[in-house]
């Protein structure tokens, strides 16, 4: 990547990711670029079994709404991928997003304008026999620049 242009990794908290990140890393790093970690994250609201955009509460009845625990678990993966790459780099200049959608379009929305977007091939979801993930067959044609998919070691 050239100088300056920020490299982008999605995570999901899976050991995929870890490792993607650590790649990312490590070329963000040789390139003198920033490292943007991103996790995208689905409400109640936003998928297809949520209805007409319309939220259920359940704080109310004392437990936790789901809007809130999904946004809260993107924001914690996002972080704990942030110290794993500082620890790694502590040089580097790292930015945490987590954001409400499809991660393959969420992925490729914080990707405008970045050298190189790093994925691990499979995170938690879909199923174990696929090489490639569908999020990572998605970025193949939406992302609007290159794409590593790291398999797992």
């Amino acid at each position: 990547p050239a100088d300056g242009l920020p490299v982008v990794v999605g995570v999901d908290g899976s050991l995929c990711s870890d490792e993607a990140v650590l790649y990312g890393a490590d070329v963000a790093a040789a390139s003198h670029s920033p490292l943007s970690i991103v996790s995208a994250y689905r409400t109640f609201a936003s998928t297809p079994w949520g209805g007409s955009g319309s939220s259920i509460d359940l704080e109310s009845e004392g437990r936790p709404n789901f809007d809130t625990v999904a946004r809260e678990s993107a924001q914690h993966v996002v972080l704990a991928a942030a110290r794993i790459a500082g620890n790694a780099y502590p040089e580097l200049i790292i930015t945490e997003q987590s954001a409400e959608g499809p991660p393959a379009r969420v992925l490729a929305s914080a990707a405008e304008g970045a050298a190189l977007l790093v994925i691990g091939s499979r995170g938690y979801g879909g199923f174990a026999g696929l090489l490639l993930g569908s999020v990572g067959h998605s970025l193949i044609h939406l992302a609007p620049c290159p794409v590593t998919i790291l398999h797992s070691s």
